[in-house]
């Protein structure tokens, strides 16, 4: 649909058009798709992508009705996060980890700390395991989960453009925000102690918003690898933040 089919729409719809409505809808769906490619790779089973999808269509009505064009935002950035908050909102409300799997988090991050490995390379997820008698898979699938359940609104710009969302927990109280600079500090520093393609995969996914698929064609890796290496090099960040103090 070309710019000025869309303008057509939207004037349309502030008059009250609800065909127009629809049919705005129907065009940011993809939008909605996009955001919902960046939660799949780390969704546990228990949770549908047609749930989140759903919800992200919930949002991106809101941003239709409350999108207001004299305020010089672009629609697209305005229901970006209008979708990304109602998805957030439902997964927050989902029993996401069960107990007994928390507490085997807890474990294997606490066996990081101790240890003193990376959690991105093979060698740590193989140290960890084995001293504490799990397959390794189990120690992946934890560290998949993990990052699912910590994501949260944040969407913080580290270094060179790296908008590191999701590494780490959103301030609730103003008193917070006194540790920004500190924790800006320790991230840049951490994430220079990465190898090239650890960087090169938060900067792909981060800042160049390449899906998993894509950032697999551009490293010559698969997807599934490539979601593997994202979980575990967010993991990496939040063990070694916890180890310097700064969470």
């Amino acid at each position: 649909m070309q710019d000025k089919d869309i303008s057509v729409l939207w004037h349309r719809l502030r008059e009250g058009d609800q065909q127009a409505r629809e049919e705005l809808i129907f065009h940011y769906i993809p939008l909605v798709q996009q955001v919902v490619n960046r939660f799949l790779p780390f969704l546990p089973k228990n949770i549908e992508s047609q749930d989140l999808i759903s919800y992200g269509i919930v949002g991106l009505i809101s941003a239709l009705e409350r999108f207001e064009p004299e305020k010089d935002v672009k629609f697209e950035t305005f229901a970006y996060w209008r979708v990304r908050g109602e998805i957030l909102d439902f997964l927050r409300r989902q029993d996401i980890i069960p107990k007994q799997q928390r507490t085997k988090i807890k474990q294997i991050r606490d066996k990081y700390l101790e240890l003193g490995v990376n959690p991105e390379s093979q060698e740590g997820e193989e140290a960890v395991a084995k001293d504490l008698g799990l397959d390794i898979e189990e120690v992946r699938e934890a560290i998949r989960v993990d990052h699912l359940a910590k994501i949260v609104s944040l969407s913080e710009v580290i270094g060179e453009e790296i908008a590191l969302e999701d590494v780490i927990p959103s301030p609730e109280d103003p008193y917070e925000y006194v540790n920004r600079d500190f924790l800006k500090e320790q991230l840049v520093e951490i994430i220079s102690k990465l190898d090239k393609r650890s960087q090169n995969v938060l900067e792909l996914y981060f800042n160049e918003g390449l899906t998993l698929k894509e950032i697999g064609q551009v490293l010559d890796l698969s997807e599934g690898r490539v979601s593997q290496l994202l979980s575990s090099i967010l993991f990496f960040l939040r063990v070694n933040l916890e180890r310097e103090g700064a969470l």
